[in-house]
């Protein structure tokens, strides 16, 4: 398939399913409001922004596992997703460059 095509279908299912997944996923926060929010406990000062970067992370997973597996009939795994030898201190390393990098 054309990427041209791909973009053009990648990012309207990309805002659908984000939007499905705020009508699902917001309710079940909120019922699920702990006595101490989740957002002072990791650092965050508005909680909706917590809710909507993990539908906008869900909805990027969930959306590029059904192109890859339904649009290009491949695994996730064929994009080197698989963990190799070594793979624990690449990802610490990389996670620490990029806390230094931030910070």
């Amino acid at each position: 398939m054309h990427p041209a095509i791909r973009v053009f279908l990648y990012l309207p299912a990309l805002g659908f399913v984000a939007v499905a997944l705020t009508f699902v996923l917001v309710p079940i926060w909120q019922l699920l409001a702990l006595p101490i929010p989740l957002a002072v406990v990791i650092g965050v000062n508005d909680e909706s922004l917590l809710v909507a970067h993990g539908v906008g992370l869900a909805a990027v997973i969930l959306v590029t596992w059904l192109f890859r597996r339904y649009v290009d009939r491949q695994s996730l795994s064929s994009l080197g997703l698989q963990p190799g030898r070594g793979w624990l201190a690449e990802a610490v390393f990389g996670f620490g460059l990029g806390a230094l990098l931030m910070g």
